[in-house]
């Protein structure tokens, strides 16, 4: 039996909602997870979550093996960035944040809100999610419309203070949208020099790093589009093949 392990958050307190009901919840994950722990054969989805799970459960690093997640390859650039914004109901004459998370705390949307207050006037935030501010907000979107909006936007914004990968990185890349994130060791080796790393806890480096990547969009579209490559459906298929082969 192969086990995988996406992230190891549940044991992090503090990082979500610190409540009873979450409490409660955590314990029956924690104990499920601890029984999977036993397995020989474990796949995480990076050598971070690796090192965190070897820290955490005492496992022999030989039992885990690191490989990727892969993005659907409905995540592609699009031409006609006006027309997309048309459809979308975006602003024509704005440069386009866009925020793609849940509103657990460790997301840091209070960076966000913060961020986009010390911004001039030619920015607007767009927000798969739920709302910040005055943002344009999508919900429920399915993979095409999703497609889209990364397509219409202008930059990713990413100040996270804990993922188990942090998908909206790469399926941004994969659009040819660079990135704004946080400097966190997952998100790190995710990107691998591909965007611009910032503190998650440090507003003049968020707001800097947001017009660093407007004044070097090109760099940063290209760096992305490149790093996509690592995340292919036809590359991590090969990853996945070979392991399998590998434990029979």
């Amino acid at each position: 039996m192969v086990i995988t392990i996406h992230d190891i958050i549940p044991f992090h307190r503090n990082v979500e909602n610190d409540n009873m009901m979450e409490n409660i919840k955590q314990h029956f994950i924690k104990k499920y997870i601890r029984e999977y722990m036993k397995y020989d054969n474990i796949v995480t989805l990076t050598s971070h979550i690796k090192n965190q799970i070897i820290s955490e459960f005492n496992v022999n690093e030989k039992n885990i093996t690191v490989i990727p997640p892969y993005i659907p390859d409905s995540f592609f650039p699009l031409s006609g960035k006006e027309q997309l914004r048309k459809e979308l109901g975006l602003p024509l004459d704005k440069r386009l944040i866009l925020s793609i998370s849940s509103d657990q705390p460790r997301k840091n949307l209070q960076m966000v809100k913060r961020v986009m207050a010390n911004l001039d006037d030619s920015f607007k935030l767009v927000r798969v999610g739920t709302p910040i501010g005055d943002s344009i907000t999508f919900n429920n979107v399915d993979i095409v419309k999703l497609n889209k909006i990364y397509n219409a936007s202008d930059m990713l914004f990413l100040p996270t203070k804990e993922e188990g990968f942090g998908y909206p990185v790469v399926e941004a890349f994969s659009t040819g949208l660079p990135v704004l994130s946080s400097n966190i060791d997952v998100l790190k080796e995710v990107t691998n020099g591909a965007a611009l790393l910032i503190n998650p806890e440090e507003l003049k480096e968020n707001v800097e790093g947001v017009y660093s990547i407007m004044d070097n969009h090109e760099y940063y579209t290209k760096k992305g589009y490149e790093r996509a490559k690592y995340y292919s459906s036809s590359a991590v298929k090969k990853q996945l093949v070979s392991y399998y082969n590998s434990i029979q």
